[in-house]
């Protein structure tokens, strides 16, 4: 039980920063496509710059923030020692994967974007 109450802690707290970052990568799919379309070119390099920087910056900031304040953040949830304890450790562990994550779903919104889905399928059917 104590274990299942730290999962589902860590779960929706990674809810919030993995749904951020796939909107970003959404967003990304719709930006890249117009420019695409547009033939421009310059613009698709530039927003995709912006694209990556923005997602990396907020993903570490995320980080940053799970990995200090876990322990407060699981305490949200519950008052018991023994869970804050677990779903700290939990969250650390999310919080180190929240930039690798993040730019996953980002790119493959940019890829989406420039019609290349192909590939990051076979790509991520591989790795997951």
């Amino acid at each position: 039980m104590l274990s299942a109450a730290a999962y589902q802690i860590t779960i929706n707290i990674t809810g919030l920063v993995f749904l951020s970052s796939m909107g970003i990568g959404a967003a990304a799919t719709i930006l890249i496509s117009n420019y695409k379309g547009a033939g421009n070119y310059q613009g698709i390099k530039e927003a995709n710059r912006a694209i990556i920087g923005l997602v990396c910056s907020f993903t570490f900031i995320c980080t940053i923030f799970l990995i200090i304040g876990r322990f407060y953040f699981a305490s949200f949830f519950v008052q018991e020692q023994e869970v804050i304890e677990v779903a700290g450790l939990l969250i650390l562990m999310l919080g180190l994967f929240q930039l690798p994550d993040g730019l996953n779903v980002t790119l493959a919104g940019i890829l989406r974007g420039l019609l290349d889905t192909k590939i990051p399928m076979i790509i991520n059917s591989l790795s997951f």
